[in-house]
């Protein structure tokens, strides 16, 4: 009987979708556009968002698998000759950046037409851009590929002068997120680190433009030298191939394609790839595969994306997800999508513990996104498959623990504590003083016990021995590139090849679609500002991010945290 009443729900579902999409079939013979426009500009965001009650407002930002599923759509689609790329401003990270670059090459190994359009363009714009058939420039901007530069900044002298000590401890030679507060400069681990990080980093870039724009590796290092470029100066060098205003596009294109273009923009042909619908079949379940977003700083507790703070990982929100999709019978495999800097150690240990239950139930996969450092690396360990980018920041296994004392703020704001305890360490974490030779003994056992667990499960989840593990770790980051040559990862690649293995794994036939179910469900009806790129600079944004940072720094919590918040330009 229960199986009766489901054949009977699904069919009266499918006659009901069908009914409701009769109009967009009908209208589909008719579309005419032949050029889809994607404008890539600002931040672009992991997840996608939970539609708005108001929809007149400004759209949030863009979910970068919307955009990768789009290119991939459109490389099928008939009607479509070519894809205009207008970047400004990307602020993507470098791994988004290589996973799009590397989706826009396989468009392009379509034979259709690849256009970039570029107003102002850094260096991150250009490489992207520089997977184009044809590269576009407003003829009075400025092309500024000058190189990659990161920027750490030392807070010592200034708490030095507010009388305020960071009595932090680490475990892990290149664990340096301590030394931002407890030295005035780069240790030597922390220079060789960030120093190995810039040169694998600059090398991908400069092969992918001279790849992009049939150059010598060699000779593109000098042109980043001799930047910036005016446009005039960039067309000379061969950077660019025209210098055009947005309304003389539509006769170029016409000469790429020989026809008139009709442009459709991503927005809504987004929209109307959701109509596509072919309608399921009411005696057989389709396969499902969920992906799971573990996007931000990780904490215990819930998942939160509120304003001013950055987006943070729930321990309690993420375990809820991988423990539906293991017992959903639908769902034949899982993909963990990771980016984060990793956080509480308590909460990354959460996380592990159940991707660890859920590795020989369903397979899981991990896919790397621009960071999966630390704790983000530790909650990925256990799955039995991990995928990362080149320019991907990943490992850092290590482990930093301590507290500020703040006593001598304090006395100078002519503030006064009295401490009464009942326990020898009872004061342990408080702010109105140091710790004591035992006291600090203690921190160190934890730190050193947490670090020697950490070994363990990525020894464990990767099959390796300790000691190897132990030999890449001590706190260093890694790009993906130098991860999958020392075994921390398996592959280099995306999300694509995260669901194309678990595809394969779970044994769902190639020429099957399986559904993806995108975990954790959105719970939101409203955006805050900030999602919606309303005017406010990405200076500001980002020290409204830091203060989210603070909440980790509970008293002696040990942190899974990368050793800096890198970010290279």
């Amino acid at each position: 009987m229960k199986e009766a009443f489901s054949v009977i729900s699904k069919t009266l579902q499918s006659i009901f979708l069908f009914i409701i999409k009769l109009p967009y079939y009908l209208s589909a013979p008719w579309r005419r556009y032949n050029i889809l426009e994607l404008e890539i500009r600002g931040r672009i965001m992991e997840e996608r968002y939970p539609p708005t009650f108001f929809p007149k407002l400004p759209h949030p930002r863009m979910a970068l698998k919307d955009i990768l599923d789009i290119i991939a759509k459109a490389k099928g689609d008939p009607k479509i000759r070519g894809l205009l790329l207008k970047i400004q401003n990307n602020s993507m990270g470098w791994a988004k950046t290589q996973e799009l670059r590397d989706t826009l090459l396989d468009f392009r190994s379509s034979g259709k037409i690849l256009l970039a359009f570029l107003e102002q363009a850094g260096t991150r714009d250009y490489c992207l851009a520089s997977a184009s058939d044809a590269v576009v420039m407003v003829p009075s901007a400025q092309l500024i590929l000058m190189g990659l530069s990161t920027e750490v900044t030392f807070f010592k002298e200034a708490l030095d002068k507010l009388n305020v000590q960071a009595d932090l401890e680490h475990m892990g030679e290149y664990k340096s997120a301590s030394e931002l507060y407890t030295r005035t400069g780069m240790s030597r681990a922390h220079r060789e680190a960030l120093n190995s990080i810039l040169d694998r980093l600059y090398d991908q870039v400069a092969t992918s433009i001279a790849r992009g724009r049939k150059m010598s590796v060699a000779r593109v290092k000098r042109l980043i030298d001799q930047g910036p470029f005016l446009g005039k100066e960039a067309k000379q060098a061969g950077l660019i191939d025209e210098l055009l205003y947005e309304d003389q596009l539509e006769d170029y294109l016409k000469s790429r394609i020989n026809t008139k273009p009709v442009r459709i923009k991503y927005g809504r042909y987004l929209r109307l790839s959701r109509w596509d619908y072919h309608p399921l079949d009411p005696w057989e379940d389709i396969p499902r595969i969920a992906l799971i977003y573990a996007t931000g700083l990780i904490k215990s507790g819930e998942s939160w994306d509120l304003p001013f703070r950055e987006r943070a990982v729930g321990a309690a929100t993420i375990n809820e997800a991988i423990r539906k999709a293991r017992k959903d019978e639908r769902t034949k495999a899982i993909v963990l999508r990771v980016d984060s800097p990793g956080g509480s150690g308590v909460a990354s240990d959460l996380i592990w513990r159940e991707v660890s239950l859920t590795r020989g139930v369903k397979p899981i996969a991990a896919s790397m996104s621009d960071n999966a450092a630390s704790g983000g690396y530790y909650i990925a360990a256990a799955a039995d498959w991990i995928t990362a980018e080149p320019g991907t920041f990943t490992g850092s296994i290590g482990a930093i623990s301590g507290k500020i004392n703040l006593r001598g703020l304090y006395d100078r704001l002519g503030l006064r504590k009295e401490i009464i305890t009942r326990g020898k360490k009872a004061a342990l974490f408080s702010d109105y003083s140091g710790f004591t030779p035992s006291e600090r003994k203690r921190i160190r056992y934890e730190i050193k016990e947490f670090y020697r667990g950490f070994i363990q499960k990525v020894a464990q989840g990767r099959g390796m021995k300790r000691p190897e593990v132990d030999s890449v770790a001590q706190g260093r980051v890694w790009t993906g590139e130098q991860a999958c040559q020392i075994g921390l990862i398996d592959e280099l690649g995306g999300i694509k090849q995260a669901i194309s293995w678990a595809k394969k794994k779970a044994k769902i036939p190639e020429e099957v679609c399986p559904i993806i179910d995108i975990y954790p469900r959105p719970r939101r009806f409203f955006y805050h500002p900030l999602k919606f790129g309303l005017p406010i600079s990405v200076e500001f944004y980002d020290i409204l991010k830091s203060f989210s940072w603070a909440d980790l720094f509970s008293p002696g919590q040990v942190l899974a945290l990368v050793p800096f918040r890198l970010e290279v330009k």
